[in-house]
């Protein structure tokens, strides 16, 4: 689904041809799922009963009955890793290093085959709110501190980073700084809706807590005040769909978190995110001393009587609210990013438990308040601060997560 230049496309259809060998005609999964005996066609039968084995392949297909009411899977195989590698190459007496030296090889050769057979129809647009939950997606991914994930967080960061330059380059108009919908062929067509603005700034933010290049901070800060000047609803409260100044008869506020979470929803999150990463004062009722965190107030309070009396409509807001109510917790890390001591501080902050409150990253250069954070003795240092008030320096990750788990 990825754009060989950084962006993803829209979607790919579930269903294809099936080629003549596999009887031929159009199904769900006709590229992805396989026969046993295709498996044992094109692999060699060591190797194939080591890939039947580790993904769970039968012969009369793997999915069940109950989970394929049109029989489109019957005697085909999702194939689904189904026990650790290591327990796989245990059970057929293989040394793990082997298994999964020949497990890399068989998938190339799977990977082969699946390319001579008729690919699903691609719808190769490329749009901005879904590019921008696929930046959160990824960056989240990039730093979770899951095992699973640690061969891939390198991959996951790329990823990330191609994407957020894809949309900079391609969807963001260099003369207005306006977000665009969609980009297909090199063409970007159409102008950002709220969801658009909304989420592209929320996974920019999140491109930044995996960074900590405030180039993207600043670039997320520049769409939410766009966001502000063209959908804010200032009677109300929250934001409409459409900017003003369209053809509508109406201009819509959704207020339903479904498949896709509302605008308002994502853009309260990023107003509380952004109130945090800029350091405005949490007691400050001003709107001129804390911009963003007025606005998300307001923005609560426009949809107060939807998600106090339908909570389970607006869960996205919900978790906003937590978060907007909590105290805030920022880790100021000073030195230079491209230290390992620095990535090591971080890696800290990212591995850390969940506390009462979500933690923010940062760099001196983010806002006002922290420009005095200095690195100590030339070694990356990090600062672990609520609601602006500051513990003394540390410069190792122990002596962090003690702080954190203070």
């Amino acid at each position: 689904m990825a754009h060989p230049a950084g962006g993803f496309y829209s979607a790919e259809d579930a269903d294809s041809d099936r080629s003549p060998a596999d009887g031929g005609g159009h199904a769900e999964g006709a590229f992805y799922v396989w026969s046993k005996a295709e498996i044992d066609r094109v692999l060699p039968p060591a190797v194939a009963a080591l890939v039947c084995s580790h993904f769970g392949i039968e012969a009369g297909g793997n999915v069940p009955a109950g989970l394929d009411p049109h029989g489109e899977f019957t005697g085909f195989n999702i194939l689904k890793q189904v026990r650790p590698l290591a327990e796989t190459a245990a059970a057929l007496g293989h040394d793990i290093e082997v298994a999964a030296d020949r497990l890399g090889e068989a998938l190339e050769r799977l990977r082969a085959v699946r390319t001579q057979r008729p690919r699903p129809h691609l719808d190769d647009k490329i749009l901005a709110a879904w590019n921008g939950l696929a930046l959160t997606a990824l960056s989240r991914a990039a730093v979770h501190p899951a095992e699973c994930l640690a061969d891939k967080r390198a991959f996951y960061l790329e990823a990330a980073l191609r994407c957020a330059r894809f949309i900079e380059r391609e969807l963001i108009d260099p003369t207005t700084g306006r977000l665009l919908r969609s980009w297909r062929e090199g063409q970007a067509a159409i102008d950002g809706f709220a969801e658009d603005y909304a989420c592209v700034t929320a996974g920019l933010l999140d491109v930044h807590q995996a960074t900590l290049d405030s180039h993207w901070l600043a670039l997320a800060q520049k769409l939410q005040a766009t966001l502000d000047a063209r959908f804010w609803d200032e009677a109300e409260g929250g934001y409409f769909s459409a900017p003003e100044g369209t053809e509508l008869i109406l201009r819509l506020k959704d207020d339903y978190d479904g498949a896709e979470p509302t605008a308002s929803s994502v853009a309260l999150g990023n107003l509380v995110r952004l109130s945090v990463l800029t350091g405005e004062p949490a007691a400050a009722a001003s709107s001129a001393l804390a911009p963003y965190r007025h606005r998300a107030e307001r923005l609560a309070q426009g949809f107060r009587s939807q998600w106090s009396t339908a909570p389970h409509a607006l869960p996205v807001m919900l978790c906003a609210l937590a978060d907007w109510l909590a105290e805030p917790a920022h880790v100021v890390l000073a030195g230079d990013p491209r230290d390992p001591a620095f990535t090591a501080l971080a890696s800290a902050v990212h591995g850390a438990p969940p506390i009462s409150a979500p933690l923010h990253l940062l760099t001196p250069d983010c806002a006002e308040w922290a420009a005095g954070m200095t690195a100590q003795d030339g070694r990356p240092t990090a600062y672990l601060c609520r609601d602006l008030a500051c513990q003394p320096p540390v410069t190792t990750p122990s002596a962090l997560r003690a702080l954190l788990d203070s």
